[in-house]
């Protein structure tokens, strides 16, 4: 939605697109912003679940209003509110909150691990879509190389609208699997968030944490009485 904003607000009949993509830079920081005071207080899942529900909303607004008959200068406003919103609901969630989580979750030695495998899939899923998306949206729409400027226009709006019901069905998949499976990590410490998050692997791996610092301090006990004894030795 961010990286092709322009082209969604030309489709839709968006006079001033440049601006329209200006305030979708404007409206992230801002709410970034906004939401770095709002995690503390509201706790991280509340957030989650907030920002992905008005992401839902939005995509499915945007898809609805691209291909339904109605005014084009109706439709490109429309279309602005909806790709403004979809983009708080973001900053205001997932583009934000979930590293915070991600970061909560795993235990401490794998932490550095695990946030920058994190990082590779977010980064690589964002580099595929960023390839695929003007295919995807002319294939959708059933863009041809006959077809004249209008019919390729049409034909490309009805692209990103079935699209964007795509992203819709993949952001109600994650809306699930947030109020599910996510846990809230608000006042927690990893200990606790492993002690009440209900997925086997993250258990085990707070359990072999646990062990791990048992261990370490068995060594040290030990450690301690062999010197002890050797000085008494002595």
């Amino acid at each position: 939605v961010v990286f092709y904003s322009t082209t969604i607000f030309g489709l839709a009949g968006f006079d001033q697109a440049i601006i329209g993509t200006s305030l979708v830079g404007v409206i992230n920081v801002l709410t970034t912003i906004l939401t770095s005071n709002l995690i503390d207080r509201y706790g991280r899942k509340v957030l989650l679940l907030t920002g992905t529900s008005i992401m839902l909303g939005s995509l499915l607004v945007l898809s609805i209003v691209l291909v339904s008959p109605v005014e084009e200068g109706v439709q490109g406003i429309i279309a602005v509110l909806a790709v403004l919103s979809f983009v708080f609901g973001f900053a205001l969630g997932l583009g934000a909150v979930v590293w915070t989580v991600m970061s909560e979750i795993m235990p401490d030695r794998l932490r550095i691990k695990a946030v920058s495998l994190f990082l590779s899939v977010n980064w690589g899923c964002n580099l595929i879509i960023g390839l695929l998306t003007l295919t995807a949206i002319d294939g959708l729409g059933g863009v041809k190389s006959s077809m004249d400027d209008d019919e390729t226009a049409a034909a490309e709006k009805n692209g990103v609208a079935y699209l964007y019901f795509i992203f819709a069905a993949m952001t109600a998949c994650c809306l699930a699997f947030i109020q599910i499976y996510v846990p809230e990590t608000k006042g927690k410490s990893p200990d606790e968030v492993m002690g009440d998050f209900a997925t086997p692997l993250l258990k085990n791996l707070g359990g072999d944490n646990d062990r791990l610092a048992s261990d370490d301090k068995d060594l040290r006990d030990w450690r301690s009485v062999s010197g002890a004894s050797s000085v008494s030795n002595h």
